[in-house]
C-alpha cells in the first residue's frame, strides 16, 4: 500500500494537534482545579453534578429559612421574657395591695405603679423587628396592632386589637412550614378568665386592678375589696399561664430549628463533598498525565520531522 506525501503530512499534523489539544485540556484542568471543564468531559458525572448542585441550592434556601425563622422567634422570645418579668412584678404588687392595713393613699400609689407597667406592656405588645414590622400583628406587619382609648370609667383606658390572626409561615424543610410569629389576639386578648366563664384580656385585667386600687375603700368594704382583688389576681395568673404556654411552645420550635439547622449544615457538607468527588481534579494524576502527554507530543513532533525527511524528492 502506497502512502502519499500529503497523507504522511496530514496524519502527522493530526497526531500533533490531538496531543496539543489534550495538553491544553490538562493545563486548563490544572490551572482551575476542576476535572470537568464542560459536560462533554464526562456526561454522566456532569449530569450527576448538576443534580447535586440543584439539591444543594434548595437545601441552602431551607437553611436560610431556618435561620430567619430562628432569628424572628428569638426576638419574640425576648419580648415574651420581658412580658413575663413585667407580669410577675405586677403580681407581686397586687399581692402587696391585698394587705388591708394599707391606706387608700398606699393603694393609689400601687395603682400609679401599675399604670406605668400598663404602658410598658402596651409597648411590648406594639414592639417591632429590625425591619420595622410589628411582631404581634399577624399578617399586618405594617399596622400597629394595639390602640389605646378612653375607658368607661374616669381615668381608665381600654385597648383594642386591630391586627389579625394570620401566621407568618416559612418553609423550613421540603415537607414542613413553621410559624414565625405569635398573634396579639392569642397572647394578649383571648385569655380564659379564672372562673372559666368568659375570656379576658391582659390589658382589661390590669386596668380593672388599677381601677379597684384607685377607688377609696368604703367602711366595711374590706371583704368585698379582697374578693374582687383575688378575682383579678386569678385573672392575672391566667394571663401569666398563657404567656408561659406560648413561651414553651416557642422554645420547642427554637429547639427544633436548632436540630434542623445542624442537619442542614451536615447535608451541605455532604453535598460539597459529593461535588468535589465529581468535579475536582486529582492533581497527582493530572500532572502525571500532563507529563506523559508532553512526551507523546515531543515524540509525535520528532517522528513527523523524521518521516518528512524520507521524501524521495530529497534525492532527485
Amino acid at each position: 500500500m502506497r502512502i502519499s506525501t500529503n497523507q504522511i503530512y496530514g496524519k502527522g499534523v493530526l497526531a500533533m494537534e490531538r496531543n496539543q489539544s489534550q495538553l491544553v485540556k490538562l493545563q486548563n484542568q490544572i490551572s482551575s482545579g476542576r476535572r470537568l471543564q464542560s459536560p462533554a468531559d464526562d456526561p454522566a458525572a456532569a449530569a450527576q453534578a448538576l443534580g447535586v448542585t440543584q439539591a444543594r441550592q434548595v437545601a441552602a434556601q431551607y437553611a436560610q429559612n431556618q435561620g430567619d425563622a430562628s432569628n424572628r422567634l428569638s426576638l419574640v422570645e425576648t419580648q415574651l421574657t420581658s412580658l413575663t418579668d413585667l407580669l410577675q412584678s405586677v403580681r407581686e404588687r397586687v399581692v402587696q395591695a391585698g394587705n388591708t392595713i394599707l391606706a387608700d393613699s398606699d393603694r393609689q400609689a400601687i395603682a400609679a405603679d401599675l399604670e406605668a407597667r400598663f404602658d410598658e406592656m402596651l409597648g411590648i405588645a406594639n414592639s417591632r423587628d429590625a425591619q420595622g414590622e410589628y411582631l404581634f400583628s399577624g399578617y399586618q406587619g405594617g399596622k400597629e396592632p394595639f390602640a389605646r382609648s378612653a375607658g368607661t370609667t374616669p381615668g381608665s383606658t381600654s385597648v383594642t386589637y386591630s391586627g389579625d390572626d394570620g401566621q407568618r409561615l416559612l418553609q423550613v424543610t421540603s415537607s414542613q412550614q413553621m410559624a414565625t410569629n405569635v398573634t396579639g389576639s392569642d397572647l394578649f386578648m383571648n385569655i380564659r378568665a379564672s372562673d372559666g366563664s368568659t375570656s379576658v384580656s391582659a390589658f382589661q385585667t390590669l386596668q380593672k386592678t388599677i381601677d379597684l386600687l384607685r377607688a377609696p375603700l368604703a367602711a366595711g368594704g374590706a371583704v368585698a375589696f379582697s374578693g374582687q382583688l383575688q378575682g383579678q389576681l386569678g385573672n392575672l395568673d391566667q394571663v401569666l399561664g398563657k404567656v408561659s404556654s406560648v413561651t414553651a411552645t416557642l422554645g420547642a420550635h427554637l429547639q427544633e430549628l436548632d436540630a434542623l439547622s445542624a442537619n442542614s449544615e451536615a447535608l451541605g457538607i455532604q453535598y460539597q463533598q459529593t461535588l468535589s468527588d465529581l468535579e475536582d481534579l486529582d492533581y497527582a494524576k493530572a500532572i502525571a498525565d500532563f507529563t506523559m502527554q508532553q512526551v507523546s507530543l515531543e515524540a509525535a513532533q520528532k517522528s513527523f520531522v523524521a518521516i518528512s525527511d524520507l521524501s524521495l524528492f530529497k534525492y532527485i
